[in-house]
């Protein structure tokens, strides 16, 4: 066995040479091993580096451009919030403050300066200075700004080093020092999400990036070091202190005199903070939507140079479905009924806690916020964060009323945002299943997420899917079905409740939906049977997983409202059914069309007289049921039907409402369920959506132009249904309302007595109609006739 002793003998019999030997053996090696590693990356083993084609292509990245239905421009899509310059519309103080601070070699060095490579070797790495600098140039930043940086586990940091250092040199290459400059300016990111030198320039000193004094210049470019930190509208004592460092590197660089440094060095930092006019964001949900589709539709599309499209750089041209006009009117009845609810919402709950002692909702909403995650992943203790979240700063806040500048701590923040009310609205052409209009919240810039494809319980707007389900397995319409509660002992003993807690009587099927008659959906379903219910909801369009239990019938499944509404296209349309579209086609920027997108061919879903049938109900929804202020709030006077929602507690309010020719359909409620009114009176659908729906058909109908256009009216049933079921609402069997007399809502009765024969005793008891006597010119045109 070889002993410690023997080890050391051989080691001290090792000669010079022999270590100088072993000594440059692994120099070699290790030398080796680097070039080798290095050329795997240039080769592209850990990934592509940008070729000299892929740098030429980044000065001057085109924007997509999104178009309305009517060739309108909507909206672009870019990479980032920016608007790019040239060199000479950036202030000359900004590009030596960028110099002095950021790559004081930058005129000296091809892409990457060896000079503070070696800094950085010796002062970061070896003695541990941190405060020494960074080795990267301004070329490399470019790199790394632009195209980001990959996770190659514990190689990440090499990898992403010498892919930087590779395009840096490629962009010396290809452009000048004063076009990287401008290229740096125009990309980099500074605070408050604003990307580029001129938006950042304009977002806080309200002034073209070319009127920088040297003082707000210093402050723009000591942004670049952490960009939220050393911003001055959050933290204006570091912007100050940073200001003073980029100062000192000018005196340093020989760009500033030290006079002028003492002098500069005290001035205060004075924001005139401009974000333009206060911009609802409302198109934000719609322009995601359509990004995320056209990314989807480019996947298996290739440009001429064998190269994958890039959506924020080659100046695509959207043709979408979406209709500005409605789009408008769509924003603007979202915004004035929220901003009311919203006021109602913190009166109702003025001095108390929508919460209550559920503390769990702050705390989760807490561990979910941005600030607290980045807080976490630098390690902060629980002790720090505490006193970070109850720190009151500076901060926009966002209110239905428009953007307003508070300071508030972040935890004040939270609470706020909890008890915020969110809505949706989305309008469909049920003849070509076009998206015309799309609502997906509150601001897409503070709140991106889109209630439209959000899933929440649907409540009652499910119940025509169980009508229809009905009359298509052959369920009588025109039988009447007792109000009685009935438990279902099969399932745990459940007893379905009415709003109103009557239980008395019989409804026909038309009036317990127009009054939302739990009971009745209940007893309609189990009659029907739960699996053809289920399968009607999914062949119209309802893509969730249904529960097959009784509260189906009262809405107890998830959905959203695009899927909601897409079904009730097929009502509206005779019941055929597609998939609604919100793209037309997609053109490359020399207008040559890349993708079409074709609505796929309709299918039937539902028999036509089955759809006429549902019209007909849901109109007694809005004529005499719990969509009736449609037309006594709203003065709608177009054929229009519909359906209100109402979940468990008022958490999710929905509504519903349609005309032959559009589809459109709200909801409203907090991102938590937990958070609602107290009571059902302001919780219901009728309250919380409806007023959407009625103010967009308002402003649709406003001028004779587009009232003409929604004028018409739904296909009525058949003859053979009205005079079977004629006598069972108002309405005749030309689908024309009832004389006064016969004005009667007979979906209802206190019993199950013949209904014919209580027509016969109101027609008796009806006054008789006196005939008019006919005067001369009356006598000859009815002997004559009209010409």
């Amino acid at each position: 066995m070889l002993q410690i002793s023997d080890i050391k003998q051989k080691f001290k019999a090792i000669t010079f040479k022999q270590w100088l030997k072993i000594l440059l053996t692994l120099v070699i090696i290790g030398v080796t091993f680097i070039i080798l590693f290095i050329f795997s990356i240039y080769m592209g083993i850990f990934g592509p580096v940008p070729s000299y084609d892929d740098l030429k292509e980044i000065n001057n990245p085109v924007a997509s451009e999104i178009y309305s239905s009517d060739n309108q421009l909507i909206g672009r899509i870019y990479l980032q919030n920016r608007s790019n310059v040239s060199y000479d519309e950036i202030s000359i103080h900004a590009i030596q403050a960028l110099v002095a601070t950021e790559d004081s070699r930058f005129y000296e060095h091809e892409g990457i300066d060896e000079m503070a490579l070696l800094r950085v070797f010796f002062k970061s790495i070896i003695l541990q200075q941190h405060n020494s600098g960074g080795g990267s140039t301004l070329s490399q930043q470019i790199a790394k700004n632009i195209y980001g940086r990959e996770n190659h586990w514990v190689l990440s940091m090499p990898v992403n080093k010498i892919k930087e250092a590779i395009t840096a040199y490629r962009l010396e290459q290809l452009f000048n020092k004063e076009e990287i400059l401008t290229l740096y300016l125009n990309t980099v990111p500074f605070g408050d999400n604003t990307y580029g030198i001129e938006t950042a320039s304009q977002h806080f000193f309200s002034k073209k990036a070319k009127k920088l004094s040297l003082n707000e210049a210093s402050v723009i470019v000591g942004m670049l070091k952490a960009n939220t930190y050393y911003n001055p509208r959050l933290h204006p004592d570091h912007a100050f202190k940073r200001k003073k460092v980029v100062l000192h590197q000018m005196v340093k660089n020989n760009y500033l005199s030290q006079k002028r440094y003492e002098s500069l060095s005290k001035e205060k930092v004075i924001l005139r903070l401009d974000d333009g006019p206060i911009i609802t964001e409302l198109s934000g949900y719609y322009k995601h939507e359509i990004r995320t589709q056209t990314i989807k539709y480019l996947a298996s599309e290739i440009k001429a140079n064998g190269k994958p499209f890039n959506i924020y750089t080659d100046g695509l041209k959207i043709y979408t479905t979406i209709d500005n006009r409605m789009q408008q009117m769509a924003e603007e009845a979202v915004l004035y009924h929220m901003m009311n609810v919203q006021k109602n919402f913190e009166r109702h709950w003025k001095g108390r806690n929508p919460w209550g002692k559920d503390t769990s909702i702050i705390g989760r909403a807490l561990r979910s916020s941005r600030r607290y995650k980045g807080l976490k992943k630098k390690n902060t203790t629980p002790k720090d964060i505490q006193k970070i979240f109850s720190t009151p700063i500076p901060m926009q806040k966002f209110t239905y009323d428009g953007i307003k500048e508070v300071k508030i701590s972040p935890m004040d923040s939270i609470k706020y945002s909890i008890q915020l009310l969110h809505p949706s609205f989305i309008a469909i052409d049920p003849q070509t299943y076009q998206i015309k209009a799309w609502v997906g919240g509150p601001n897409y810039k503070y709140y991106p997420y889109d209630h439209v494809k959000s899933k929440r319980q649907v409540g009652s707007t499910f119940k025509p899917f169980v009508y229809a389900a009905a009359i298509e397995s052959g369920v009588d319409p025109g039988k009447y079905i007792s109000n009685a509660q009935e438990t279902y002992e099969d399932y745990s003993g459940w007893t379905p409740k009415n709003a109103e807690n009557h239980y008395d009587g019989y409804y026909s099927m038309e009036g317990a939906l127009a009054h939302s008659v739990n009971t009745v959906a209940v007893k309609v379903m189990m009659e029907t049977g739960v699996d053809n219910v289920v399968n009607l909801a999914h062949n119209m369009g309802i893509n969730q997983k249904l529960p097959h239990v009784p509260s189906l019938a009262l809405g107890a499944a998830d959905c959203s409202l695009l899927e909601l509404t897409s079904a009730y296209t097929s009502f509206a349309n005779g019941g055929m059914h597609a998939k609604p579209i919100i793209i037309k086609k997609i053109d490359d920027s020399d207008g040559n069309t890349i993708r079409t997108i074709d609505t796929e061919v309709p299918r039937r879903v539902l028999k036509q007289e089955t759809a006429a049938i549902m019209n007909r109900y849901l109109k007694a929804v809005v004529d005499s049921g719990t969509g009736r202020s449609l037309h006594s709030r709203y003065g709608l006077r177009i054929d229009i039907a519909g359906k209100t929602g109402t979940t468990q507690n008022g958490a999710d309010g929905w509504f519903m409402g349609y005309c032959p020719n559009l589809v459109t359909g709200a909801w409203v409620g907090a991102n938590n369920p937990k958070i609602h009114f107290r009571t059902l009176r302001y919780g219901q659908g009728a309250y919380l959506a409806l007023p959407i729906v009625g103010g967009f058909f308002k402003r649709l109908t406003t001028t004779k132009a587009t009232r003409r256009q929604y004028q018409r009216e739904f296909v009525p049933p058949s003859n053979k249904f009205l005079r079977e079921n004629g006598q069972m609402s108002m309405f005749s069997e030309t689908g024309k309302k009832k004389k006064p007399w016969l004005n009667i809502d007979l979906g209802f009765l206190k019993s199950k007595k013949d209904t014919t024969e209580q027509l016969e005793e109101m027609k008796k008891k009806a006054p008789k109609k006196k005939k008019k006597k006919k005067g001369l010119w009356r006598s000859i045109k009815g002997v004559f006739g009209r010409n």
